[in-house]
């Protein structure tokens, strides 16, 4: 079993399989979700893993709470997510509107809101347009970034610059910030922290581009290249993949099925707390689920890079023309665009 951000470096070892010529003459491959061979193809456009769970971010709403001020549609749109957190919004009774995530990995939190502002992202690479060039001076970047800011500044308690998931659950546990974004695991704590119907999911809001850009995260399960038994372990994944067995593992284990016929015909899945991502899967056009550079050499410190100056600009530390341009600088030396 491999994980998505260590993919790379494991086929890099040069002890695992090519699953290509497998993946050619399986019929399953067709009722994988939208997206995400391509997301496992991070050398060479090849996939070493079949993905036997996936994490991706949708929105979580506390109805309860935000119905008290007259809120009864989910945002469709992060303007309208900003006027409604803008809305409840009141310090003094320690009431605040989006779970923002300060710290412990915030690069996609950023990157939803910011690239929503973006029609023409490679959905092969977060970081760059179709035309091939980076975004981060794209003025369109700088308005997703404003209202990102916007976001902590305006409806977010100012200790939320040090949040993490923990943290971010808790408020949202508490009423604290009924809007959050997160990944399908967070349903298995709230399972046991609120009652039924206290909390619900909805796509992502899109931005003004009309899409949003979510990406997968996974772990998945491979063939080691000096097996004396590859078919039987093709035979193996084939047996893990189809939806009976697909549907337990992702239940019990608190993931979101690889399969879109988990999603339509059970229950469990079909609907309640996974209406969020159900949806989002249905309509690839808006919400267009893209990858991550993985597998450059730059990317492990990235996140740590982008959590940093992202919190100066935060802290008014950094303008945005300066937080864009190292942002930039870094991805153009990643790329060999220099």
């Amino acid at each position: 079993e491999v994980g998505d951000w260590s993919l790379k470096g494991v086929v890099q070892l040069g002890k695992m399989e090519n699953l290509e010529p497998y993946i050619a003459n399986w019929k399953g491959a067709k009722d994988l979700i939208p997206g995400l061979l391509n997301s496992v193809r991070v050398t060479e456009g090849k996939a070493y893993i079949i993905p036997n769970g996936v994490y991706a971010k949708t929105l979580f709403i506390r109805p309860d709470i935000v119905s008290k001020y007259g809120i009864t549609e989910a945002p469709e749109t992060m303007e309208e997510l900003y006027n409604y957190c803008l809305k409840i919004t009141n310090p003094s009774k320690n009431q605040y509107g989006f779970d923002f995530r300060g710290k412990g990995y915030p690069t996609t939190f950023i990157d939803i809101v910011v690239t929503s502002f973006i029609d023409d992202i490679d959905p092969s690479n977060m970081y760059k347009l179709k035309n091939g060039e980076l975004w981060f001076k794209d003025p369109r970047a700088l308005k997703g970034l404003e209202l990102y800011i916007n976001l902590y500044k305006n409806t977010a308690p100012k200790d939320a610059i040090n949040w993490g998931f923990d943290e971010q659950v808790n408020a949202f546990v508490a009423g604290i910030t009924p809007y959050l974004f997160q990944d399908p695991d967070t349903t298995g704590l709230l399972k046991n922290l609120l009652k039924e119907g206290q909390y619900i999911t909805t796509p992502l809001p899109v931005g003004p581009s009309g899409k949003v850009y979510p990406s997968y995260g996974f772990g998945g399960w491979g063939i080691t290249n000096y097996s004396k038994h590859k078919d039987l372990a093709w035979e193996f994944i084939k047996f893990f993949t189809t939806p009976e067995i697909s549907s337990y593992f992702c239940k019990e284990y608190g993931a979101l099925p690889v399969l879109k016929s988990v999603f339509n015909n059970d229950p469990y899945f079909n609907g309640g707390v996974f209406e969020g991502w159900k949806k989002m899967f249905e309509n690839p056009e808006k919400y267009v689920f893209t990858s991550y550079p993985l597998a450059n050499p730059a990317w492990p410190k990235w996140t740590q890079f982008q959590e940093e100056t992202m919190q100066q600009a935060l802290l008014g530390k950094l303008s945005l023309d300066e937080l864009t341009t190292k942002w930039e600088n870094y991805w153009k030396k990643a790329f060999g665009m220099e």
